[in-house]
């Protein structure tokens, strides 16, 4: 169950994630330095985490596979 919960916030982390990736190709957000700036600091704060956790989810996808095949066989 608490695996389930870590992905769900690793998921929530991911959307806010590419939240970030959009609004810093926006013409207005690079046009104010001072936000660019504040959300490319963010969006550097969590590439690591989003890479770790997605990481993560696959090796818990994967087990959870991998019990299915288990049985199966």
């Amino acid at each position: 169950m608490a695996e389930n919960t870590l992905v769900d916030k690793i998921l929530a982390l991911q959307d806010k994630y590419e939240s970030l990736q959009k609004q810093l190709a926006d013409p207005e957000v690079i046009a104010d330095m001072k936000k660019y700036v504040q959300l490319n600091k963010d969006y550097k704060e969590l590439e690591p985490i989003i890479k770790a956790g997605l990481e993560y989810k696959k090796m818990v996808d994967g087990r959870g596979q991998g019990h299915h095949d288990q049985r199966e066989g």
